[in-house]
């Protein structure tokens, strides 16, 4: 089961959101388009579908992510966004 992550990004921007993408077992096999989807961030790990040895994760963070993080007033409390 693969989800579209294009969809699911142009959705969160749509309300203002940032899109983080879970390509753990994606990058590789299928077509991940970080810029032209206009992904904030993403992040992967080698053992997966790359077949590479364990204990790398490839990450990526938009301008418009690290903008909004250096932005932060206070630190951050969990996961979801209030």
């Amino acid at each position: 089961m693969q989800s579209d992550a294009k969809a699911l990004v142009r959705v969160a921007h749509q309300h203002d959101r940032v899109a983080i993408v879970d390509a753990v077992t994606t990058l590789g096999g299928s077509p991940v388009r970080v810029d032209e989807w206009e992904i904030d961030a993403i992040y992967s790990a080698s053992q997966k579908c790359l077949s590479c040895t364990p204990g790398l994760s490839p990450v990526s963070f938009s301008e418009r992510v690290v903008d909004y993080v250096k932005a932060r007033k206070d630190k951050i409390h969990s996961w979801f966004r209030t």
